[in-house]
């Protein structure tokens, strides 16, 4: 695709996969706050999800506090999700925690790329083609 929005949507396409992890995230973590809402649970699963949206719409416009954002919150994911695996493999002998090793992965790839050299070059890339598309006009 050619023309003034070309680096914006570069950027989409290569954050889409984060984008849809974290919205994905996000209105589950919506979903499970309604559910558990009159708990102190369910308001912080409810305050979790639409962090995490306001975090994918950021991301959508490139901002740079999402890319950290997204980064520190997939980071306290997976050290979240290790320490519970460690404390259910010390105390119960239970292997069943192991089954989120997955999503610890996938948390794991987001933090690594929202904090790399280049992902940060194409927030900024993004950020000015943007400024010049909307300095554009028509």
């Amino acid at each position: 695709m050619a023309g003034k929005y070309t680096t914006h949507h570069e950027i989409r396409q290569n954050l889409g996969c984060i984008l849809m992890v974290i919205a994905a995230w996000g209105l589950a973590s919506l979903s499970g706050g309604l559910k558990l809402l009159p708990s102190l649970q369910g308001w912080a699963l409810l305050l979790l999800g639409l962090a995490l949206i306001a975090v994918g719409v950021g991301i959508w416009s490139a901002k740079e506090w999402s890319r950290w954002a997204a980064g520190l919150i997939a980071s306290g994911c997976v050290l979240w999700g290790l320490g519970e695996i460690l404390y259910y493999a010390r105390t119960d002998h239970d292997v069943g925690p192991l089954a989120v090793l997955p999503a610890i992965a996938v948390f794991a790839l987001i933090a690594w790329y929202s904090f790399r050299p280049a992902t940060k070059e194409q927030f900024r890339k993004a950020r000015e083609a943007i400024a010049r598309a909307r300095a554009v006009p028509g």
